[in-house]
């Protein structure tokens, strides 16, 4: 009840706080608006003295700090635009449209006023977090880890911005594969500031990333119920999901991920080739078909998505289809040992006894008979060598098979080799 009331308690002061602030801000606005109006009179009567002019323009730039609080961005912009016009040297303004260009989501041009700003050491620390976020929305990588290091170094960690900064941090280190680093910085930003979302979905991925999936649940529901964090949460638990064999949820989120996400975004590949995989391991070939399909359509290289169209067709018996992707996943790049033994496969469902036995006998001297498939594949090799009267060479398959505990190869040594 005490730790009930301690929050109520904060919340009231912020929230009393808060409206005093938009108060004061409204007051200030009607006086500058006032002063604006009247020495626009004065002036249009003949009076103009230097000194109304500079009065009018400390008042454009006082009415759009207080819009700035208000809210009202757009007029705030027009302010300061007029001050910058009427006096390109009073630096501050820079500072105002920089912070104004940033929420309206001019990152270049807000970039270049608080470069101004970072020239003539002022509004230190501030200017430093401002900057990185406008670069974090640009992509400018490097520069954005200089500039929160230079905030840090001038402030501590009671500071209300360092809490987000350490989420540019952690997540510009996350896209270098600095994962380690990368989770230093994410703990910092949620314990500062345990609201900032983000940091959950991306310290979860890391998660992910590393097997931890008990921690990476944990950090990713937070974030999903949240409601405030970017699409790309759902593509991270849905890939979690399939990780940890969870298809049915895993499915559900690569679903939302790909409602939410417009055509051309770069990780619906992915999403479709994962959504493609659950759907393969419940068994639902022909949906894991079209999303392969999509894969590929996007990516005409990619051979996973064909080795993976090759054995769902291979589940519907549909071999002739099964062999054709095998193939491409082979000319695109799918060298790996299991693609001999399921195109081999393929091969001996359509009589192909010559092509199944080079599959099968590349794959048999390219992995030991301690493999799991091995007594199989000798028992597979053998029937390809059967049918092209080799018989001799099939009986040896088949009783190295048996000797592996290949209990099937023992009915074709009854039926051929004991004679």
């Amino acid at each position: 009840m005490t730790v009930k009331f301690y929050y109520i308690a904060i919340l009231s002061i912020s929230l009393l706080l808060s409206e005093e602030n938009l108060k004061q801000a409204r007051v200030t606005e009607y006086f500058a608006t006032q002063t604006i109006d009247y020495i626009e009179n004065v002036r249009e009567n003949g009076d103009t003295k230097e000194y109304l002019f500079v009065l009018q323009t400390n008042a454009f730039l006082e009415r759009a700090k207080s819009r700035l609080e208000l809210g009202d961005y757009e007029a705030a912009l027009e302010d300061v635009n007029k001050v910058v016009f009427r006096d390109p040297y009073k630096l501050e303004s820079y500072y105002y449209r920089g912070q104004l260009l940033s929420i309206l989501g001019k990152y270049s041009a807000a970039v270049k006023n608080f470069n101004i700003i970072v020239e003539n050491n002022l509004f230190l620390p501030d200017v430093f977090a401002f900057r990185a976020e406008a670069r974090f929305n640009l992509s400018l990588d490097e520069t954005i880890i200089l500039d929160i290091d230079h905030f840090l170094n001038l402030t501590d960690l009671t500071h209300p911005y360092a809490g987000k900064l350490f989420y540019y941090k952690g997540t510009l280190l996350f896209n270098k594969e600095e994962y380690f680093e990368a989770l230093e910085n994410l703990h910092i930003s949620i314990e500062l500031s345990p609201e900032m979302w983000d940091a959950y979905m991306i310290r979860g991925n890391i998660y992910r990333i590393q097997g931890q999936l008990l921690k990476a649940f944990l950090d990713l529901d937070i974030a999903v119920n949240s409601n405030s964090c970017p699409r790309e949460v759902y593509l991270y638990r849905g890939l979690a999901c399939a990780t940890s064999g969870e298809f049915d949820r895993a499915i559900k989120d690569l679903n939302q991920f790909l409602q939410l996400t417009p055509s051309y975004h770069k990780s619906k590949l992915e999403a479709f080739l994962q959504r493609a995989i659950a759907k393969f391991y419940k068994d639902n070939f022909n949906e894991a078909i079209v999303d392969l399909n999509e894969v590929i359509l996007r990516d005409p290289d990619h051979w996973l998505a064909f080795r993976l169209l090759g054995l769902a067709y291979q589940e519907k018996n549909d071999f002739k289809k099964a062999l054709v992707n095998f193939n491409s996943a082979f000319e695109h790049g799918d060298h790996d040992i299991e693609l001999y033994l399921n195109r081999g496969l393929a091969h001996i469902k359509l009589s192909h006894y010559k092509l199944a036995e080079s599959d099968f006998s590349i794959f048999l001297n390219k992995v030991n008979d301690k493999h799991n498939e091995y007594g199989k594949v000798l028992s597979k090799r053998g029937i390809s060598l059967f049918f092209m009267d080799r018989i001799e060479e099939a009986c040896i398959d088949w009783n190295y098979a048996l000797q592996l505990q290949y209990d099937d190869a023992n009915k074709f040594i009854q039926m051929h080799c004991l004679n």
